[in-house]
């Protein structure tokens, strides 16, 4: 299934150097939504579907290829990464909301007259000090990404440049922004609604702190 799942998604990749997946619409009772397991699963296959939709586009010479593993150990240490940073912040998420959550609409931490929000939630401190933490953890991966890409890109001709420069937008994962100019501002789009109208249940905003989509 994960194989299949690897290779139709990066023919997908290099017929269009963009994709989108259909979110399931997880207010539904007939789509519940994936367990965290399920997800970081989901997460990987992607991972293995773009960096080999990048490597077959890329049409290494023999001599390009001897430069590829860096590259490749970066991306899938870049993609780690981002997949334990959303983990953790899905579990601090709910063991701040508790078994039962509530919010200040329903009495709960924060209401008018109700009980102070609790824990990291509820620390403006804590919850700077978690978000530069993880600010620091996703700028190391960059940084090693970065030193691993240089010597591969500059032994690549210019037409292996220019698909390079679109398809490792997509290794690196749909959250790939860059904001170097205007014709880069294409790429800033987060999540489903960058490849096209958002689907049902897709209009819920990010939530405060969470790490950057998969």
């Amino acid at each position: 299934m994960k194989r299949t799942i690897i290779a139709a998604t990066a023919a997908a990749l290099l017929a269009s150097a963009t994709f989108g997946i259909a979110a399931p619409n997880y207010r539904s009772a007939e789509h519940p939504r994936p367990s965290p397991e399920q997800m970081a699963e989901n997460a990987s296959a992607m991972t293995d579907a773009r960096i080999a939709a990048l490597k077959a586009g890329l049409r290494l010479t023999p001599d390009q290829e001897k430069l590829w593993p860096a590259l490749e150990t970066a991306l899938r240490a870049s993609a780690d990464q981002r997949i334990e940073a959303r983990k953790q912040w899905r579990e601090e998420r709910e063991a701040r909301r508790g078994p039962e959550p509530r919010g200040p609409e329903e009495g709960g931490p924060g209401a008018p007259g109700g009980p102070l929000a609790e824990g990291p939630e509820g620390d403006i401190v804590a919850r700077l000090q978690q978000r530069a933490d993880r600010m620091l953890e996703r700028g190391a991966a960059l940084k090693g990404l970065a030193d691993a890409a240089a010597p591969l890109y500059a032994m690549l001709d210019p037409a292996q440049q220019h698909r390079f420069n679109r398809l490792f937008r997509e290794a690196e994962g749909p959250h790939m922004a860059l904001r170097d100019g205007p014709r880069e501002r294409r790429w800033e789009g987060h999540g489903p609604h960058r490849f096209g109208p958002p689907g049902p249940g897709m209009h819920r905003p990010p939530e405060p702190d969470a790490p950057e989509p998969l």
